[in-house]
C-alpha cells in the first residue's frame, strides 16, 4: 500500500481534473479499472483486513 498509494493518488487526481475540465464522465469507468489493476484492489483487501482485525471485539 505504501508503495502504490502515491501512484494511485496521482491517477485519481489526474482523472478527476480531466473530468472537471470537460472530458467524458465515461473516463471514470476506465479510471476504476486502471486503479484496481494497478494495486487498488489489493489495497482494498488489505484495508478491509486491517479494519476487521481491529473490530473483532
Amino acid at each position: 500500500m505504501i508503495k502504490m498509494k502515491p501512484i494511485l493518488d496521482d491517477l485519481m487526481h489526474d482523472t478527476f481534473i480531466d473530468i472537471i475540465l470537460g472530458r467524458s464522465i465515461d473516463e471514470f469507468d476506465q479510471f476504476v479499472d486502471d486503479w484496481n489493476r494497478m494495486g487498488g484492489a489489493q489495497m482494498t483487501v488489505e484495508v478491509n483486513q486491517w479494519h476487521s482485525e481491529r473490530n473483532e471485539n
